[in-house]
């Protein structure tokens, strides 16, 4: 017989300010935020043999030698973060995002990372010189962009510091006596910090046909640095695994969307469920 309890907990905490205005061809908006959380989790267990019938379900009533364990940990994150917009006309837009985020799956120095991202357009087709071509081009928008983001996805475990595992068994010497003892499940590492991923990008958007047609091509160059990985090491290093910063990665690439969206007129399909 076996028996598990498990417990969790979690709470949130979300706060936005936001302002917005227009005068003339200007138009401003401006959002400041914070967001925090916490996540804890428990577990505790038991399991035994030899019960006296099967219809004695517990674990307190075997004969057997039983087996107790039990688990706990938690992570928090907390985040600050702005966003700005800027519009003249519906010809000139701007938008700048900052965030500046903590977690606690790295060690004090480097805990907290900011972020930031920029975008520009130009809608040409709300400009003079282009009303000629309206009759073939409904609407045009050149795009450019840049941004950062970040990933601290790597577990709760708290691999920036060394963790200590029980291990049950050791045989030691000839008469196989068994003993308790204690193991590093991991080798901490306090320069861990974030993976952070940059990209670039420039783009045009194009409607045609009353905007029934629609086409997006985008180039895009895209990094990312101080990739976190976990890797195993030999067992005769005392030790398990090591999670550390390993490098980076680039990707490069054209992406390119058609679209097709019209009025096809009412339309009705049904089933005769007796057929």
């Amino acid at each position: 017989i076996s028996y598990q309890k498990n417990s969790n907990y979690f709470w949130q905490l979300k706060n936005y300010l936001t302002y917005a205005n227009q005068w003339g061809k200007h138009s401003v908006t401006a959002m400041v935020g914070q967001e925090c959380w916490e996540s804890r989790w428990n577990y505790l267990s038991g399991s035994n043999t030899d019960l006296p019938s099967d219809e004695v379900h517990n674990v307190a009533l075997a004969t057997g030698t039983p087996s107790i364990s039990s688990g706990f940990g938690s992570s928090a994150m907390a985040s600050f973060f702005t966003r700005e917009t800027y519009n003249y006309g519906d010809r000139y837009l701007g938008t700048y995002t900052y965030r500046y985020d903590g977690s606690s799956n790295f060690g004090p120095k480097n805990r907290w990372a900011g972020f930031h991202s920029v975008a520009l357009a130009w809608r040409f087709s709300n400009e003079k010189f282009f009303e000629p071509v309206k009759k073939v081009i409904d609407n045009g928008k050149l795009r450019l962009g840049w941004g950062q983001i970040g990933n601290e996805r790597i577990g709760s475990s708290y691999p920036y510091q060394t963790n200590i595992v029980q291990e049950r068994y050791y045989n030691l010497g000839q008469d196989k006596h068994r003993v308790n003892g204690s193991t590093p499940s991991g080798l901490g590492n306090r320069d861990l910090q974030w993976e952070t991923s940059e990209q670039s990008n420039i783009g045009i958007d194009l409607a045609f046909l009353n905007a029934r047609l629609t086409a997006s091509v985008d180039a895009y160059i895209r990094s990312t640095d101080n990739i976190l990985l976990s890797e195993s090491v030999p067992r005769t290093s005392g030790t398990r695994s090591f999670t550390r910063n390993v490098g980076g990665i680039e990707n490069k690439g054209i992406e390119i969307v058609l679209g097709w969206k019209d009025d096809v007129g009412d339309f009705s399909y049904s089933i005769d469920a007796n057929a």
